[in-house]
This record gives C-alpha cells, structure tokens and sequence, in this order.
C-alpha cells in the first residue's frame, strides 16, 4: 500500500507593543509519501519519506524579554525511515526501524539574551528504534523499546558537535499483570542517558545527568459498565531529582517529583 499527503500553510503575524506594530508572514510546505509491504502475512516492511516545518508560536516570537524577535525563521526538515515489524509468535512481537532526520533552524531559547534563535547551522539525527512485546488477553504484557540517535551539527563553527538536549540512549521498560478480571497492575521503567545543555553548542558546559524513573498504577475495569477505566498510581516513585532541560550548565528546569494521580475515563 501507498500513502502520500500534501500541505501548505500560510500564517501571519502581528504583535502591538508600546513602541510599534510588527507584522511578517511567511508560507511553508510539508509532504509525506510511505510504502508498506507484508511478503508474508506476519511481517511487515516499511519505509517513509517527509518534509516538516514548525513555524514559530507567538511566545516563541516574544519570549521573555518583550520585544518580538522578528528574525526568527521556521525550523524545516527533511526525513527518512525504513523499518520492519515481525509476528515472532502468536504473542510475540518485535519491531526495528532506522531513520535518519536533517534539520534547519532549529528553534533554541538562549537565556543570556532571554529570547528563543535560531540553531546556527543544520543538524542531522541518525539512529534507530527497537522493540520487543509480548502479550496475551486478560493476563498481561511486556514490553521493551531501545532508542538510540546520534544527533550532531553538520556545518558550520560547530560542526560535529552534539546538538544540545538530545539524549543518545532511551530505554523503556513497560508491562501490566491482571490480578483479577477487573484489576491490573501497571509499571513502567524509563532510562535517559546525559544530554548536553540547552544552546550548549560548543559542547563545553556541564552535561544534564542521566536518570531512571519507575511509575506504578492499578487499573479498575469492571465488569458492569463496559467501557469504563478507573486508574490510581504514582509517578516517579522512588522521588528521583533530575532536571529534563538546563541552560549551559547553570540553569535547571527540575521534573516534578513523587507525583500521584487519579484519572477516569469512559469510552461509548
């Protein structure tokens, strides 16, 4: 099968402060075409090729200091993946993809001039995403994703150098166990290697550390009104102290810590 898909989108802006009115527009363009072939019924083949863009939000375009920065240009980019996904067995399921992800102008808060720029040069993101699950009705599952992007500068003053806030290696850990025909127990274990610092483009601040969080919840589904989910649990039980962003290695955005929460939900 085949699948492709166009978009244009023009957008303006315009900001009023005390000193002046500023307006620009720009139009930009994303596409996205993606082949998918089964040469057996339980393997799968695919691969994706794409054009992105963010246009910048308005609080991009301010930021903290109040005055517009109307020289901040949309990011855009180009990428590309090949993948595959296999039945191992009835209950067993693994899947490996590549990709590959070049960028321009990327958007970067710089916190000596309080405003988001521009990334001074492209970038480009190599790596791969693998994933093993098993599962079965009503007992439970398993499941494990490993991440792995080598993310650098391509040109430029600093050319291979890493990009700022991108983590090399993420591992995921998941699963959940029915302890009776209503009730299940859920538990996620989430690895994040060091990262260097937001517009750390020289490589030269303290890096962020690495972290590892587990979340545990009970599940409620009864029997009686179909469709309906009643979830209670905790995040981050062991209150683990990480930040998930700083800026050259001086100013840290910390995570929330021991987080409970109830949540319900009703599908018709």
């Amino acid at each position: 099968s085949l699948a492709a898909g166009a978009r244009v989108e023009r957008f303006d802006n315009r900001i009023i402060n005390k000193a002046d009115t500023t307006s620009d527009s720009d139009v930009e363009k994303a596409y996205d075409a993606a082949l998918l072939y089964h040469p057996v019924e339980n393997v799968k083949v695919f691969t994706r090729v794409a054009r992105y863009y963010h246009a910048p939000f308005i609080d991009e375009i301010v930021g903290w200091s109040g005055t517009p920065n109307t020289d901040l240009v949309p990011e855009t980019g180009y990428s590309l993946e090949v993948g595959t996904e296999v039945n191992l067995a009835k209950e067993w399921t693994a899947g490996l993809t590549a990709y590959e992800l070049n960028s321009s102008d990327e958007i970067y808060y710089n916190p000596t001039t309080y405003k988001n720029v521009n990334a001074p040069d492209d970038t480009r993101r190599q790596g791969f995403e693998g994933s093993l699950r098993w599962a079965r009705d009503h007992v439970g599952s398993f499941g494990v994703n490993y991440d792995y992007v080598d993310a650098c500068f391509i040109e430029g003053v600093y050319d291979n150098k890493h990009v700022p806030l991108a983590a090399e290696h993420i591992l995921t850990v998941n699963g959940e166990l029915y302890l009776t025909s209503e009730i299940a127990t859920l538990g996620t274990v989430r690895y994040v290697s060091s990262q260097y610092s937001g517009s750390d483009f020289a490589n030269t601040a303290e890096k962020l550390d690495d972290y590892g969080t587990l979340d545990l919840a009970l599940r409620y589904e009864p029997e009686f009104l179909k469709g309906f989910q009643l979830i209670g649990g905790v995040d981050n039980v062991f209150n683990r102290e990480y930040a998930y962003c700083s800026f050259y290695g001086s100013s840290y955005y910390p995570a929330s810590d021991r987080t409970w929460k109830l949540c319900a939900s009703y599908t018709f």
